[in-house]
């Protein structure tokens, strides 16, 4: 008989780690086998499970009750890493480890690690879109990164006694996730992608803080495709002698998408710059910066943008380990920053795009490092970086509204009102192979999230 337990409820009033060490005592004596410890719950404003909880944080809840107690204790949340468990029990701050949404993005986590499989590995990144999400809304869970999740068995009794060539274009989610599971079909699959690295826009979806899990998929991806039997070729552009000589059956569209452009007269185009573009780093944003556009693109540039102005975790250590400064002091730093950040949002509310239970977080840091946000809002006029805003206030206790006006100034403003599919490929083969099949994914045909592509490309691969 096991017990799940609490060691922190992370709540004002709550018990607290000195009282479930007590508890884990006299849970011993009564008989309890293993104890299985957790922390917080729903109600705490502490995230717990989401990507911007550093792994294996609440291990020191665990070890406590370990060093309590002489019956064997399971660590939990945000354990996804074969290394990570290593150390736990290494360590002694557990006997096991337990994994939930881990399995859920790869069943075969603890085999392929025994296996030292480790770079075949689903990695969880904590987004908690397909399970979390789902659950709140009444929805089977799904999994952003395995889109098999519930339905394996159509594709475990689903390998395809003829076998089709397929060539897929781009190495995005999308592309890299059908081209696995078509191969896993039985299916002979070609992968083309212009740049020299695969993942698309995963390397600006894993920069803004608590996102940089998402930077461990083009790995997996390049593994998983390696064992699949995928000929994976970088750097190759798309022309029609290439594509005829392959002779592929199917021709499978996955460009993605690209940031919609945002006009604005009186603007000097130097002061406006695109969040991918902030996310990969292209550009520096000055201090007083604008985001046009309040939608989870426009929030976590926001973020990333906020915490660039405060000191990192590294700087948060090295101050408080050596005392640099005070404590008060110290935690003053980490909870301001440097940049002037307003988010403008045509809609009532800014984190619209948001599955539920998934952005608060981002929302609670905005807060905590005061970023403003202007709802309701239009962009009246710019003139010598002072931008004219008209919005709107709503005090829903009240049942009252009220339109105000703000003149802000800024250095940069930043595009964060969304994308438009990359068309043009799909366009073109079409018209020059009309006899043959091509077909688009993902944000090439709809703009969604990475969650949507990865469940549309298994979807595809069953019907080709």
């Amino acid at each position: 008989l096991s017990l799940r337990l609490a060691a922190n409820d992370l709540v004002p009033g709550g018990n607290n780690l000195e009282d479930a060490v007590r508890f884990a005592k006299l849970a011993e004596h009564a008989g309890i086998d293993a104890i299985h410890v957790t922390a917080g719950w729903h109600e705490s404003k502490v995230p717990q499970i989401t990507g911007d909880v550093p792994r294996g944080s609440f291990a020191y809840l665990s070890q406590a009750i370990k060093d309590a107690v002489s019956i064997p204790v399971i660590a939990a949340n945000r354990i996804n890493d074969p290394a990570i468990a290593e150390k736990l029990i290494a360590l002694e701050s557990c006997d096991m480890v337990g994994l939930c949404r881990a399995l859920v993005a790869d069943p075969r986590w603890a085999s392929k690690a025994k296996a030292g499989e480790e770079s075949l590995i689903r990695r969880c990144v904590g987004c908690n879109q397909g399970c979390l999400a789902n659950i709140f809304q009444n929805k089977p869970v799904q999994c952003l990164v395995n889109g098999t999740a519930g339905r394996e068995s159509a594709f475990t009794a689903s390998r395809r006694s003829v076998k089709k060539k397929l060539l897929v274009i781009g190495g995005g989610p999308a592309g890299c996730t059908f081209a696995i599971a078509a191969a896993q079909l039985g299916h002979q699959v070609a992968l083309w992608e212009k740049t020299d690295s695969l993942g698309g826009q995963l390397t600006a979806a894993a920069a803004p803080p608590g996102k940089h899990e998402f930077s461990f998929l083009p790995a997996y991806y390049a593994a998983a495709l390696k064992q699949a039997g995928v000929e994976v070729l970088l750097g190759q552009s798309v022309e029609k002698e290439a594509i005829s000589s392959t002779n592929a059956d199917s021709i499978i569209v996955a460009c993605g998408s690209h940031p919609k452009a945002l006009n604005l007269e009186g603007l000097d185009p130097q002061a406006l710059v695109s969040a991918q573009d902030i996310l990969l780093g292209r550009r520096m944003a000055g201090r007083r910066v604008l985001i046009v556009g309040g939608g989870s693109v426009g929030c976590e540039t926001a973020q990333f943008l906020a915490r660039e102005g405060s000191i990192s975790p590294d700087q948060f250590y090295y101050y408080s380990a050596q005392k640099v400064e005070s404590p008060e002091k110290i935690a003053s730093m980490a909870n301001s920053t440097r940049r002037d950040i307003a988010i403008i949002e045509a809609l009532p509310r800014i984190g619209g795009g948001y599955a539920p239970g998934t952005g608060w977080p981002v929302l609670a840091d905005l807060k905590r490092l005061g970023v403003r946000s202007y709802t309701e809002a239009k962009i009246l006029s710019i003139r010598d970086n002072r931008l004219r805003l008209e919005y709107t206030v709503r005090d829903r206790r009240l049942d009252q509204t009220e339109t105000y006006l703000a003149d802000l100034e800024f250095d940069t403003i930043v595009s964060a009102i969304g994308s438009d599919p990359c068309t043009q490929v799909f366009q073109q083969l079409q018209q020059a192979f009309p006899t043959k099949d091509i077909r688009s994914l993902g944000d090439c045909q709809q703009i969604g999230t990475v969650l949507s592509a990865v469940q549309s490309a298994c979807d595809l691969a069953l019907k080709v």
